[in-house]
């Protein structure tokens, strides 16, 4: 629910600065189990030089 969320939030926010990019990458090894999540989102703003990441782990 998290990344959804922040996956909505890093669109909108794109809209608004044309420098924030929004990455959103799901892990394709299957037999990677533990602390690797199955889905991450990334956002990156180059007007300040910072940078977000959420998972969708469950714990």
């Amino acid at each position: 629910m998290k990344l959804i969320l922040f996956v909505a939030a890093a669109v909108f926010a794109q809209t608004a600065a044309a420098e924030t990019i929004a990455y959103h990458c799901k892990m394709t090894k299957q037999d990677a189990h533990g602390w690797i999540a199955p889905e991450y989102g990334f956002q990156i703003d180059l007007s300040t030089a910072s940078a977000m990441a959420a998972s969708s782990h469950q714990d």
